[in-house]
């Protein structure tokens, strides 16, 4: 039998080169260049979108790592010093710090304590009674709320005087309350918080003092520069204008020092080197011919909030 062959009309195979490749050849098409500069500059901005997002991480972790401060009136002007690089602090000072842990946990321990073992956390001046100290607490608490947050600020100095300052904020629910607990080391050794500091104490109540009812008084505020003359105090040449407040008042008072006076000085020099509305302590006088709300500073008691006159009575009041 004769066998049929039939012809395959396929087209042939393409002929292989090596390795299995077809012999064929890819042209580029009129694109093919710009495609690859576009892929390339893609390359390019997510490399660079990419640094800057680490960068923005790495420098977010690092300033969480820092002390932060709390933007509340009188709250901004703490800061850390670096071990033997400020003037007027020791080696030794700085040994005898607690550090934020530390000092957070004693004003968390302070706050908790009862009338027992209030003064073993507070320094308490010579007119209050640990029971005293504990009922006013008490009153704090059920007005402003719990504790909510802790936040060390940081270390100031003054003199040869180290404090370490925590913020304590707390919540009623409906509003915060910030509060400055100022620590220092005592001559036993110790660390505590002072008393009056952290309820900053003055000889009268607010309201009479704003009313214009108390002649002579002891104050802790906030100070900053101000242009308002009136009354008496229309000389500018003669002397110098201030508003003084404080977050236990809804309003700001006006207060003077004469020009080159003792006082004027001591304001400007402190002022000069803290400008952002540094805290004080003062001795402010009126008469009934003043202006309401105006007032005489006759003495810079303390620069801040905490002075070794512990007692009231002692001073006068």
């Amino acid at each position: 039998m004769s066998k049929t062959f039939l012809r395959d009309s396929r087209p042939p195979l393409p002929k292989l080169q090596k390795a299995g490749r077809l012999d064929t050849q890819i042209t580029p098409g009129p694109n093919h260049g710009e495609s690859l500069d576009k892929r390339i500059q893609l390359g390019v901005f997510l490399i660079f979108g990419l640094s800057v997002f680490l960068f923005l991480v790495f420098e977010g972790l690092r300033r969480q790592s820092k002390p932060q401060n709390v933007k509340s009136p009188g709250y901004e002007s703490s800061f850390t010093v670096s071990s033997g690089q400020e003037e007027g602090l020791s080696r030794n000072n700085l040994n005898d710090l607690l550090g934020a842990l530390a000092a957070e946990k004693l004003v968390s321990d302070a706050l908790a304590s009862n009338s027992d073992n209030i003064a073993r956390k507070f320094r308490l001046d010579t007119e209050t009674s640990p029971t005293a100290a504990y009922e006013i607490l008490k009153d704090i608490r059920t007005k402003e709320g719990d504790l909510k947050e802790l936040k060390w600020l940081g270390i100031r100095y003054i003199g040869d005087r180290v404090i370490e300052e925590v913020a304590t904020i707390c919540s009623t629910g409906k509003s915060n309350s910030v509060r400055l607990a100022q620590i220092t080391r005592q001559p036993d050794g110790s660390h505590k918080v002072d008393f009056a500091s952290y309820i900053r104490k003055t000889s009268h109540p607010w309201d009479d003092i704003v009313d214009g009812n108390v002649e002579t008084c002891l104050v802790r505020v906030t100070i900053s520069k101000s242009a308002y003359h009136n009354g008496v105090f229309s000389d500018e040449t003669k002397w110098r204008a201030y508003k003084i407040s404080s977050p236990d008042m809804n309003t700001t008072l006006h207060a003077y020092a004469e020009i080159g006076s003792e006082e004027e000085i001591r304001i400007r020099d402190i002022l000069a080197t803290d400008p952002q509305s540094p805290r004080l302590t003062l001795q402010i006088q009126r008469n009934e011919t003043l202006l309401l709300k105006q007032f005489k500073i006759s003495k810079v008691i303390a620069r801040d909030w905490i002075h070794d006159d512990v007692s009231m009575e002692s001073a006068g009041y």
